[in-house]
């Protein structure tokens, strides 16, 4: 609910408030870095800020959004656990070699 402000602005209150923590940090080439940084976590805050409104308005709620993260994740690991039977797989192959 706080990100709507930034949102609505177009990201200006990132880049105003980039500049002034830039400005007070770094000087004028802070002013200019803290300008670009908080730029672009104006837009990053209006482009999720987008993406969450089409989610919504195709039905997509917060439980959704949890179940394929976790669909993810056991995929993730089964893919990894694909790898270590692989290897092992492998390993034992070239071991039998050996004894023959």
């Amino acid at each position: 609910a706080q990100a709507e402000p930034l949102a609505r602005d177009g990201g200006v209150g990132g880049v105003a408030t980039g500049a002034l923590v830039g400005g007070f940090l770094g000087g004028p080439l802070g002013l200019l870095l803290g300008a670009s940084v908080g730029s672009n976590v104006g837009a990053a805050v209006g482009a999720r800020r987008e993406v969450e409104e089409r989610l919504r308005a195709l039905g997509v709620d917060a439980d959704v959004l949890k179940q394929v993260s976790d669909a993810s994740r056991d995929l993730d690991e089964a893919t990894e656990s694909r790898g270590y039977v692989a290897s092992a797989m492998e390993s034992a192959g070239a071991f039998a070699a050996t004894l023959a």
